[in-house]
């Protein structure tokens, strides 16, 4: 059990480890092998979320690419013939088909994000038409929307009715939250979310 082993040996000698262990085992015995995984473990989580972010990193280069040519197809086709832009088209089609690595960002993204989390902005300003939609559906003290009431904030999209959608921090009346829910305060929509990460799956 030293560092100088492979994963796949330490992986193997656990195994191992664990069929042969009895209750005469050592204590620390059983501790230096359970310090070792968990030591190996934190290493590879730690670079598996650095390969995540390069990989996302690479694909969106690749869509980039793929919005290039796929807007300047004749001109491109000029200079390298039509064999040249199927040879390109192929690879860009076979880069962005990466089931096994979506999977993994999205097992990574799912671990970030536990269900039924948001990610939201470190702040967010309340403009003066938020608070009087927080008043709106939670009271002001009785002042001009009546007594204070209990309310429920939540991350995510409002559909307005009239063609336009905002996404981000909503407050509804805790008593009737179907009745509708007004903007806190707007912010652009994560890239990916739990539930984005849990459609993947």
């Amino acid at each position: 059990m030293t560092n100088q082993q492979s994963n796949k040996e330490l992986v193997k000698a656990g195994h191992a480890f664990a069929a042969a262990m009895s209750m005469d085992t050592p204590i620390i015995v059983i501790a230096k092998m359970v310090t070792e995984l968990a030591n190996r473990l934190d290493v590879m989580d730690a670079c598996n979320k650095a390969m995540a972010v390069e990989s996302t990193v690479a694909r969106k280069a690749v869509q980039v690419f793929c919005d290039v040519v796929g807007s300047n197809t004749d001109a491109i086709c000029e200079e390298v013939g039509s064999d040249g832009v199927r040879a390109i088209l192929a690879a860009m089609s076979a880069t962005g088909n990466m089931p096994a690595t979506d999977d993994f960002l999205n097992s990574l993204r799912a671990d970030v994000i536990p269900e039924g989390y948001a990610l939201v902005p470190q702040q967010m300003c309340l403009p003066a038409n938020a608070m009087e939609a927080i008043c709106f559906h939670c009271g002001d003290g009785d002042h001009v929307f009546g007594e204070f009431t209990d309310g429920i904030l939540w991350v995510g999209e409002i559909d307005h009715g009239d063609g336009t959608k905002t996404y981000g921090l909503n407050i509804a009346t805790a008593d009737y939250p179907d009745e509708g829910s007004g903007v806190v305060s707007e912010f652009i929509k994560p890239s990916f979310t739990a539930d984005s990460a849990k459609e993947g799956e």
